[in-house]
């Protein structure tokens, strides 16, 4: 079945149809940016733990701070996954919150430090080599068809 929709999708590409973006369809202006983890085996129960108590609280501000829309951690059911096992996904309203803003920074980095201490969180972070490799980070925008 599938060959068959994928051949259909290719037949019509090849017939000189060709889409036109704002006109077939449009990007959103939210932005997904994902995160991709590949955590070491036995290690994903303390990954997960670091992550509630760092990374967790930066989106929690961060929503706050409106530059967040929301945040979502997603951990693969595949039993042996090739290049990574984790997505930390973060949705913002739009591209613009990644410009610098020393007020913003200032305003988050407090409210982190009043939830958690410095020498724990660089305590936990500092664990996390043992327990992860990045595997890389990629912005995405949601299409929408007309």
């Amino acid at each position: 079945m599938f060959k068959k929709v994928l051949a259909s999708a290719l037949a019509l590409a090849a017939s000189g149809a060709m889409a036109e973006e704002y006109k077939d369809y449009t990007a959103t202006k939210e932005i997904w940016s994902v995160t991709f983890v590949n955590v070491n085996p036995n290690r994903m129960d303390d990954y997960l733990m670091g992550l509630k108590q760092t990374w967790v609280p930066v989106c929690e501000e961060g929503k706050k701070a409106g530059i967040m829309l929301d945040c979502s951690i997603m951990v693969s059911n595949t039993a042996y996954s090739r290049d990574f096992n984790v997505m930390l996904i973060q949705k913002a309203p739009s591209a613009a919150v990644s410009d610098p803003d020393e007020a913003m920074y200032r305003k988050i980095d407090a409210a982190l430090k009043a939830r958690l201490a410095q020498d724990k969180r660089n305590a936990i972070v500092t664990n996390y080599e043992s327990m992860r490799t990045m595997f890389g980070s990629q912005d995405f925008r949601k299409i929408i068809y007309k």
